[in-house]
């Protein structure tokens, strides 16, 4: 995830390393809650952002989120797809982010009510919520 912050990439591939490092949690996920082999090989990957998506205490991205990630995602990897928009790979790219702060804070033992507190009050939560990439924070 360090290369999240490294001021020469590309927002493409910002969004395309946050991808794929949700992804892989998301497969640990499945294999620690007993996912054969065999299907977490042929899930595809919006099913897997919807599981992280699903495991952490705060409710802010819409239900077509998964699919949305994915499809910016597969836009920039496959020469065939249609490429997304600047505004939107940004807006995916702060989505990961946010979901992947959430999750480790989650794992680590912090409060639901702490932990929206402070998303509340997070830059790149208020900006989401500003340009429509998130909807007002509740918990689950």
């Amino acid at each position: 995830m360090a290369l999240l912050n490294e001021s020469q990439s590309s927002i493409e591939m910002r969004l395309t390393q946050a991808a794929v490092g949700l992804e892989a949690m998301a497969l640990q996920m499945a294999k620690e809650a007993g996912v054969n082999q065999n299907k977490r090989n042929t899930e595809k990957i919006q099913s897997r952002l919807a599981r992280i998506q699903a495991s952490v205490p705060i409710d802010f991205l819409d239900d077509h989120w998964p699919q949305e990630c994915a499809d910016s995602y597969n836009g920039i990897k496959h020469a065939n797809r249609t490429m997304p928009d600047f505004e939107l790979i940004y807006r995916n790219y702060t989505q990961c982010v946010l979901l992947f702060r959430l999750w480790v804070a989650a794992r680590l033992g912090i409060s639901s009510d702490l932990l929206k507190s402070r998303v509340e009050m997070d830059l790149k939560m208020q900006w989401l919520i500003q340009n429509n990439g998130a909807k007002k924070v509740k918990l689950w």
